[in-house]
């Protein structure tokens, strides 16, 4: 497995098909998907340092895939300080304990600058651009997008990824234990955005 992206016109390509993806400055639970995502689920944030979030999505990379930093930014924050972009490329047969394992890994001068521990917002798409995951520290939602229904199928039944619905009623619930209207709030827009 190659490492983090080093190399600017990598990069580049990497971050214009980001944002031809995704709207990079927007957040949950406005639409983070710029059109492509008709069909949608949802996962924890928390899932994001569990190996088996990077099986089930690695699984439906039969061609390299990208993941990248959003928030903190991947050029201002973490190449301006540590020399290197904080996305890497996932190629086919990369084992999950692999990719958790560079997610986990650290600037040897700042321990706390792991994209596992840094990172608000990161995105995982492969460049065929079939599908993405989008996953949000601060909301505690990860939402993951594509426009097959046989796609969404399989991902649907795999473990701790649910409907919108479901997400809403259970654990979304737990985001927000001491605010209620403002879980009211986000739960509406969450369903305008993402219902059916």
């Amino acid at each position: 497995m190659a490492g983090y992206v080093k190399d600017q016109a990598e990069f580049a390509a990497i971050s214009r098909q980001a944002n031809e993806m995704f709207v990079m400055d927007s957040r949950l639970p406005q639409q983070v998907f710029r059109g492509f995502a008709g069909r949608t689920c949802f996962t924890q944030f928390s899932f994001y340092c569990l190996p088996e979030l990077w099986d089930i999505v690695a699984g439906y990379a039969p061609c390299k895939a990208v993941v990248l930093t959003v928030d903190p930014d991947p050029e201002t924050y973490f190449f301006r300080h540590f020399g290197y972009f904080s996305s890497f490329v996932v190629e086919p047969g990369d084992a999950s304990t692999e990719i958790l394992e560079l997610v986990d890994q650290a600037p040897s001068r700042s321990p706390a600058d792991s994209m596992l521990v840094r990172a608000d917002v990161v995105v995982f798409f492969p460049v065929s651009g079939a599908w993405g995951l989008w996953l949000e520290r601060i909301s505690g939602f990860c939402v993951f997008g594509c426009n097959s229904d046989t796609v969404l199928a399989r991902v649907m039944r795999a473990p701790h990824f649910c409907s919108l619905e479901e997400a809403i009623a259970t654990w979304g619930r737990q985001e927000f234990l001491r605010a209620e209207a403002e879980y009211l709030a986000f739960s509406k827009l969450l369903r305008e955005n993402y219902g059916d």
